[in-house]
């Protein structure tokens, strides 16, 4: 998939998810302030119903108008002039409320009708309480009003739910939506993995078996059977090339083979200079065609080390292999070793072409290689590096880079001694 058309999902997704939120909000707004007006209307009624069996009970001569005001969002007031008794009055609310369906939470106040102050209120919080005698208050005085307040309902709360209930959907959605741009991101790097990798792979096993097969059609030439010095350096041409193909399809191998499950080191005891120097062997050849030194500064007091001598051999040799090849110049290899912290550090500097920051975020992901333009001069399938990181985590240590484009880089290796 092309990166302007992933570009483009995303924006349509994103702004997808923006018109189901915007929906949503104003769905659930809608319905909130519905069902609050509902709510409001069944409260006036039972409370205005109230009020009239009020007049009933109290004998009322004269029918009063009980204007029933809704002083905040979760308060109302029955102006009624009228007696009010406690145990009534709640009789008649709850009631009235049954009647209604009405299951909010509510407490009871009951207000003087001359100075307005609370003379009585069911509220847990308030000090004003009627005595259990109810002697010291006279309640058949028309100097009464009353009062409902849901202490449950309050603005701040319901906003809080809408924003709740229009979140839920988009929020699912958003979920699922970045997993799928997560998958198709994920998708689109390993098909350039795996392209670039079959591109590494072709280019590299191309050129030894073009050689072999040149090689081998001069061998089988008749001209060739009087001509015994030349016979000598064909077969040598298709034998280093042979040993070039295995090499390449050992470094495919051992991918395969560290990534086995049930891939377990045979650690030995042995001395980490002695594998050191084993490995720096290997490369006394291919140092000396390009002209390039390797210097060895092994001062590491003690270098026993219990370890995979095998696999650590090939860290050290994949550090040294990379050093040469990423060189425009001849390579100039320092490999140090030293004790710190309970640590015997491994370091190998060389005098490469160096790395980026973002080159150097993704130096141990397999089939990672660096760029070098157009021109295949790098050899390798990029897994070398990523076996290096696997092998010294198995060993309970930690590799790190330091690097500055066109001024080599330093890979250190830190192995516990504990």
């Amino acid at each position: 998939m092309k990166p302007r058309l992933i570009q483009i999902l995303i924006i349509l997704g994103a702004l997808s998810i923006i018109v189901l939120f915007s929906t949503q909000y104003f769905w659930a707004k809608q319905s909130q302030q519905y069902e609050n007006k509902q709510f409001n209307q069944k409260v006036e009624i039972a409370l205005t119903n109230i009020g009239k069996r009020l007049e009933i009970i109290n004998k009322s001569k004269v029918s009063k108008f009980h204007p029933i005001e809704q002083i905040d969002y979760n308060k109302f007031v029955v102006k009624i002039d009228d007696h009010v008794q406690p145990k009534l009055l709640g009789a008649l609310v709850k009631n009235e409320f049954r009647r209604y369906s009405i299951k909010e939470k509510y407490n009871i106040a009951i207000y003087d009708c001359f100075n307005d102050s609370v003379v009585y209120t069911t509220a847990t919080d308030s000090i004003v309480r009627i005595s259990s005698k109810e002697s010291d208050m006279k309640w058949d005085i028309n100097t009464h009003n009353f009062g409902i307040i849901f202490p449950d309902r309050s603005e701040a709360v319901n906003d809080l739910n809408i924003w709740l209930i229009a979140s839920i959907v988009p929020l699912v959605v958003m979920i699922f939506f970045a997993f799928a741009i997560y998958i198709i991101i994920r998708q689109k790097k390993l098909d350039e993995i795996k392209t670039d990798f079959i591109n590494n792979m072709t280019h590299e096993l191309k050129t030894p078996i073009s050689t072999i097969s040149l090689s081998s059609e001069v061998l089988m030439n008749p001209a060739m059977a009087g001509a015994p010095e030349k016979q000598q350096r064909y077969a040598k041409i298709i034998y280093d090339e042979n040993q070039r193909l295995k090499g390449l399809v050992e470094k495919v191998l051992q991918m395969a083979f560290f990534e086995k499950k049930d891939f377990e080191l045979k650690k030995e005891e042995t001395n980490l200079h002695h594998i050191i120097q084993q490995a720096a062997n290997r490369f006394e050849l291919a140092l000396k065609q390009k002209a390039g030194n390797l210097n060895l500064a092994l001062e590491a007091e003690n270098a026993d080390y219990k370890a995979d001598a095998t696999h650590l051999t090939n860290v050290i040799s994949n550090l040294i292999d990379n050093a040469i090849k990423y060189c425009n110049k001849p390579p100039e290899i320092t490999i140090s070793t030293s004790i710190q912290n309970n640590y015997i550090t491994i370091k190998v500097k060389d005098n490469g072409i160096g790395m980026s920051k973002e080159e150097l975020k993704n130096i141990f992901a397999k089939f990672y290689r660096i760029s070098t333009g157009n021109i295949h001069t790098t050899k390798g399938f990029g897994i070398g590096l990523n076996y290096v990181k696997f092998i010294v985590e198995e060993h309970k240590g930690t590799v790190e880079v330091e690097s500055k484009l066109n001024e080599g880089s330093t890979f250190s290796i830190k192995l516990p001694l504990l």
